[in-house]
């Protein structure tokens, strides 16, 4: 297995089943995945998670931090 071939296996990997192996709870509601963020460990002040899984599930995002 080529180092580009692991890389583009792994891209196929959805981000919320890696969170949820990482022990991220992850929260959906409206349609909009979301999450503690593990970095600043905090959501926002209404309660919202801070983290968000974005482009369709490939990536995620921290709104706090």
């Amino acid at each position: 297995m080529t180092a580009a071939s692991w890389f583009d296996d792994a891209k196929q990997v959805p981000v919320a089943e890696i969170a949820v192996n990482f022990g991220l709870d992850i929260r959906t509601k409206y349609g909009t995945s979301g999450f503690t963020c593990p970095l600043c460990n905090q959501d926002h002040s209404d309660g919202r998670p801070s983290g968000r899984i974005v482009h369709r599930g490939k990536g995620w995002r921290c709104w706090r931090c």
